[in-house]
C-alpha cells in the first residue's frame, strides 16, 4: 500500500458545483461530515493530538514540518 493510499481524502475527488471553489480543509470538514467521523476520535484513532488536529484543519499552522505536517499528509491536505 503506497502512502497515497492511506490518506482520507482522494486526490481527484468527484465534485458538484458547490464544491469547485471548497479549500482541501473544507472538503476534508465535508467527508468527515458525510461519513459521520467525529475529528477528536480521528485524531485519537491515528496517535495525533485532537487540538492539532483542529488547528490543522482550520488553517491555523502552515504544517511545513514536524507533526503538522504528518497529520496532513494523514488528512489528504499534503
Amino acid at each position: 500500500m503506497s502512502a497515497s493510499d492511506n490518506t482520507l481524502v482522494p486526490s481527484s475527488p468527484r465534485r458538484n458545483r458547490s464544491d469547485e471553489h471548497a479549500t482541501a480543509e473544507q472538503r476534508v470538514w465535508q467527508h468527515f461530515r458525510d461519513h459521520g467521523i467525529n475529528v477528536r476520535a480521528w485524531a485519537t484513532d491515528h496517535g495525533f493530538n485532537p487540538g492539532l488536529v483542529y488547528s490543522v484543519l482550520r488553517g491555523e499552522r502552515k504544517c511545513l514540518r514536524g507533526q503538522s505536517h504528518e497529520v496532513a499528509v494523514a488528512l489528504g491536505l499534503k
